[in-house]
């Protein structure tokens, strides 16, 4: 009885080794790839307003009066300043003096054309966007590693004859064939 359990534990064992064995080699490996992307995009907006303002002509008279009340004294201012006259045109501004005997003054006449002031504001506004982009490319393989078949052709080789024994006692005929075996 106690041969069978240890024939029966040794084709246990056996038969452990032999499932094991071939499970052995195989393995998963990953490879993995990242493939990364990076873009900028710079847009610049200008706004400009434009601001006009226009400005009405100017006319300004001014009058310096020169009369006394002696007659004789205004009379030689008039003989003197009869002729008197002055002036000076630049563009569509002017400014003439003169002398105006019924007045007995100098009358000073200036003349500002229209003038346009324009104000321009520029308004710019840049604008960055980045982009970061990574794409990860993962691939996996199953690697076997295989027990060569040598090693089990010497497992089996030392171990046959134990085998056949354990055998042996579950089908009586290979009992038979190893007696025959042994005998001869």
């Amino acid at each position: 009885m106690k041969l069978l359990i240890r024939n029966i534990l040794y084709l246990l064992l056996v038969l452990a080794w032999l499932m094991t064995g071939s499970c052995v080699g195989s393995k998963k490996t990953f490879d993995r790839n990242a493939v990364k992307n990076s873009s900028e995009k710079i847009s610049e907006k200008n706004d400009s307003v434009r601001d006009t303002r226009v400005n009405q002509a100017i006319n300004d008279n001014f009058t310096i009066p020169l009369g006394t009340a002696d007659e004789l004294v205004n009379a030689r201012i008039r003989e003197a300043l009869a002729n008197f006259k002055a002036g000076k045109q630049s563009g569509s501004n002017s400014t003439s003096v003169y002398f105006d005997e019924d007045a007995l003054a100098f009358k000073i006449a200036n003349m500002i054309g229209e003038t346009k002031d324009t104000n321009t504001e520029v308004n710019s506004n840049k604008t960055t966007e980045r982009t970061d982009e990574e794409r990860v490319i993962e691939a996996s393989k199953k690697i076997f590693k295989v027990i060569p078949w040598w090693v089990y052709a010497i497992a089996i080789w030392f171990l046959l004859p134990r085998i056949l024994q354990t055998v042996a006692i579950f089908v009586p005929q290979v009992g038979v064939f190893l007696s025959k075996k042994t005998q001869s």
